[in-house]
């Protein structure tokens, strides 16, 4: 049930984060947005289990980077965004989903 509230959040986040201007989207980087997004990202790479729930995150840390350079360099060199997208377990689910 947890999980599932979680998620609808997420996905609320997302639609709001859709909606806003980049003044806004910055604001919510700085509250810390960034950071709990790549938690639940990282612990569900590391726990290995429910791969289909990391789309949701993705989805709100692309849309809050997208044309915002200070969340963009809190994604790449507060959180190691990159080595996180990058890494091992998300290429081989990609592969896997081609």
């Amino acid at each position: 049930m947890f999980i599932r509230e979680m998620y609808g959040l997420i996905n609320l986040l997302n639609y709001i984060v859709c909606d806003i201007d980049h003044e806004d989207k910055v604001t919510i980087g700085y509250l810390g947005t960034i950071e709990i997004i790549m938690y639940l990202t990282q612990t569900r790479l590391e726990t290995e289990i429910a791969y289909d729930l990391l789309e949701p995150p993705w989805t709100v840390l692309w849309n809050i980077t997208y044309e915002t350079a200070e969340n963009c360099r809190k994604f790449i060199e507060d959180n190691n965004g990159l080595q996180a997208f990058t890494g091992k377990v998300i290429l081989t689910k990609i592969i896997q989903n081609e």
